[in-house]
């Protein structure tokens, strides 16, 4: 007899559920000392580095203007770092910062916690191909099935959020997962790496969306949304009163 396994069906994003409108701010962690080693650091922890504290304490006085009440967080030590620095310049009490596996960095499989001098000597193959397929062609590395599954979840828990009252809220996040934050926001046809979207340590990117009341019945989805920011860096520039 053989047995069948049926897979799951991808979790569908709710953005046509929203009651409010919301502002969701995302944010890559300061630097580390695997970012200062030019390493690629998956799930290896590495904490920020000064200047990494100092990034994070620029976008905390940026981000107290823009009121931000609640903080998500990848539990992986340089982005808590980030979340407690930001939220403490705000005056946000660290209970205000939620730990989400969801929003962790994607395991990068055998290349983890190698530079990239490293890794294109020890694994050459995985290396070239990786130029052009990304993550996809590293062995034991996050697949993008589960990425998008994992950025999809975490946009239907901000919207269900900003339902019940909390429509400011910042994500700390990585630079490889935001590219599925992103990516998942214009629905599930995106399912390539790439092009790639930079981000560098604390840069910013914004998503406002509301619902269009005014909108036919029988129209799909009906909110507006868009991305203000993306990689913003600019905090020292921007003077908060």
């Amino acid at each position: 007899m053989v047995r069948v396994i049926r897979k799951m069906a991808r979790p569908q994003l709710q953005f046509d559920a929203l009651t409010h409108p919301a502002e969701f701010y995302f944010i890559r962690h300061g630097e580390s000392a695997g970012n200062q080693a030019r390493k690629i650091q998956g799930h290896t922890d590495s904490p920020l580095t000064n200047q990494g504290r100092e990034q994070a304490a620029q976008a905390g006085i940026w981000l107290k203007a823009r009121q931000i009440e609640r903080i998500i967080a990848s539990p992986l030590s340089r982005a808590r770092e980030t979340a407690t620095i930001i939220a403490t310049t705000m005056g946000l009490p660290e209970e205000s910062i939620i730990n989400s596996d969801l929003i962790k960095e994607l395991d990068t499989g055998i290349f983890s916690n190698k530079s990239f001098a490293e890794v294109e000597e020890q694994h050459n193959a995985a290396w070239r191909a990786f130029r052009y397929r990304s993550w996809e062609s590293v062995p034991e590395a996050e697949r993008i099935e589960a990425l998008l599954e994992r950025a999809t979840l975490h946009w239907n828990n901000l919207i269900s959020l900003a339902n019940a009252g909390t429509t400011r809220i910042l994500s700390v996040t990585h630079g490889g997962f935001f590219q599925w934050l992103f990516r998942a926001s214009f629905g599930p046809s995106h399912a390539s790496w790439m092009p790639l979207v930079h981000l560098d340590n604390c840069g910013l990117s914004s998503f406002f969306i509301e619902p269009v009341a005014e909108a036919p019945p029988n129209e799909p989805g009906r909110i507006f949304a868009e991305w203000r920011q993306v990689n913003f860096t600019g905090f020292s520039a921007v003077r908060v009163k």
